[in-house]
């Protein structure tokens, strides 16, 4: 009996429901298959994009003349040898902590790894003016302090400001009072027309004479004032 009054809509029903259930799953998947294809397409839109930028940037680094830093650093060694006392003073500043120090090269490309302000004065370039700059022949320059102190002393002794502050840094500890002496020759013959050659060097000025003044005696001083009041540079 019950079975005659069963409803004839309930397959009906149930068949509409998984007929609805199907469609569901078909859109979700469809949809998630449309979502991957997308972020697919973007990833290789950005690949596209970012070899092109590479291409770009290897083509204009390859259009440009390489700097070949082994005869400008010949060229530096030239002019220190025939007095200019600028050049005396950025080679003694190169020989005191070595080439590898100045600046390191990728060899595939030439560009900078790593470099120092020594290779703006060097290349006679401004940091912003090295970017995307090729260089090549590195010359093997270890550091040497006893020929760096005596390119900074002779430097120094043409009136060469910077050349008396490194020099006098480099004497620190072997001879405080001829080191404060160059630092007062140094600070009558500042210079305040010209930015200093390599940067930071009035602020270790400033510091070397703060901790001289504050460790030596009045009387090694006063000697030292003395001395630096009849200092007068010496042309080569």
């Amino acid at each position: 009996m019950a079975e005659a009054h069963r409803s004839p809509l309930k397959p009906l029903i149930i068949g509409m429901l998984g007929m609805a259930l199907t469609a569901i799953v078909t859109l979700t998947l469809h949809g998630i298959m449309t979502l991957g294809e997308l972020k697919q397409r973007e990833y290789d839109e950005a690949s596209r994009q970012a070899k092109e930028w590479e291409d770009e940037r290897a083509r204009r680094i390859a259009a440009r003349a390489k700097i070949d830093v082994a005869m400008a650093f010949a060229e530096l060694r030239r002019k220190a040898g025939a007095g200019d006392p600028d050049a005396q003073f950025l080679l003694g500043s190169i020989l005191l902590v070595g080439m590898a120090d100045v600046i390191q090269i990728d060899p595939a490309t030439g560009l900078r790894i790593s470099s120092s302000e020594q290779l703006e004065a060097l290349v006679g370039k401004k940091f912003d003016e090295l970017h995307e700059q090729p260089f090549m022949n590195l010359p093997a320059v270890p550091p040497d302090q006893q020929a760096a102190q005596r390119w900074l002393e002779r430097a120094a002794r043409q009136g060469q400001a910077e050349a008396q502050v490194r020099l006098a840094h480099e004497l620190e500890n072997s001879d405080p009072p001829q080191a404060l002496r160059w630092i007062m020759i140094a600070d009558r013959g500042w210079p305040t027309d010209r930015p200093t050659i390599l940067v930071g060097t009035d602020e270790l000025r400033n510091e070397l004479r703060r901790r001289f003044l504050g460790t030596l005696s009045p009387e090694k001083i006063a000697e030292a004032q003395r001395q630096a009041v009849y200092f007068r540079p010496t042309k080569e």
